[in-house]
């Protein structure tokens, strides 16, 4: 399955929580979910289209005094049968790309401070990643009391600190390692 056709389940899945404008979906994206998948605005207007001609989303027209009317789509009750049939269904493999990674598997090619460099910014994005885990895992926990779907969001938080605190201390150790080289050269 493409990252095209999974699109559609995160659209749907998002819209099972709540209705939501195009906009939207990108900004709960990006806020609470950029730390595993990631969908651009020119996957989310197509897919609602898509979504909607198929019959799996609903869109209405909310007329604005101030801006342009906004286009909120709803799911209806097949979009939520294809949804629930694809959650029953096995995920396939994970795959993880880091250009830092890609960048280090070359870094013969570079001076090592420029590696050094490297790392060190990911480590500052997994730091800051990290502190943002931590914060949606406090506010998930704060509300699980009134909101069931919140204990499955935490899961997928739970997840994602444990990978930044692993980033980290790999950084760590990847800095010291290319230290200890620069000075043994």
């Amino acid at each position: 399955m493409t990252n095209d056709n999974i699109a559609k389940f995160v659209l749907l899945g998002l819209l099972s929580h709540e209705p939501m404008t195009g906009y939207d979906v990108k900004k709960v994206m990006s806020l609470r979910m950029s730390y595993f998948w990631d969908l651009s605005y020119g996957q989310i207007y197509p897919t609602l289209e898509a979504l909607e001609k198929d019959g799996l989303v609903t869109r209405e027209v909310v007329i604005e005094e101030r801006g342009p009317n906004r286009k909120v789509y709803s799911i209806t009750e097949e979009g939520l049968g294809k949804l629930r049939k694809w959650l029953s269904e096995p995920a396939r493999k994970e795959s993880h790309k880091y250009e830092t990674l890609l960048k280090l598997y070359f870094g013969n090619q570079t001076p090592l401070d420029t590696s050094v460099k490297h790392i060190q910014e990911f480590r500052a994005r997994s730091a800051k990643n990290l502190e943002m885990m931590t914060l949606f895992e406090e506010n998930l926990k704060e509300s699980l009391s009134w909101n069931n779907d919140h204990f499955y969001m935490l899961l997928t938080v739970l997840l994602g600190k444990s990978t930044f605190k692993a980033s980290i201390e790999w950084a760590d150790t990847a800095i010291k390692m290319l230290e200890e080289r620069t000075r043994s050269r």
